[in-house]
C-alpha cells in the first residue's frame, strides 16, 4: 500500500525556497511514499456569505486523497 502525502507550500512566489525544499522532500521520500504538491491557487478562499459546495467538495477530495497532509 502506497502512502500519499499532500504537500502545501505557504509561499506562492515562483522562486520560493520553501517550494524548493518541498520538492526536494518529495524526491527523497522512502519507497512506498509519494508526495503530491498542491497549489493554494486552486483552493477557494473561505467566504461564508458566498460559499460554494463545489469549492468545499474540491478541497475535501484533495485532502482525503492523501494519507497525511504536509505543510511546508
Amino acid at each position: 500500500m502506497a502512502l500519499d502525502i499532500l504537500g502545501l507550500c505557504g509561499s506562492l512566489r515562483r522562486d520560493s525556497i520553501n517550494m524548493k525544499a518541498l520538492k526536494l522532500a518529495g524526491e527523497v521520500m522512502p519507497s512506498g511514499m509519494q508526495l503530491d504538491i498542491g497549489d493554494w491557487r486552486s483552493v477557494p478562499p473561505f467566504d461564508q456569505t458566498n460559499s460554494t459546495r463545489a469549492g468545499r467538495r474540491r478541497c475535501r477530495r484533495c485532502a482525503s486523497a492523501s494519507a497525511a497532509p504536509m505543510r511546508w
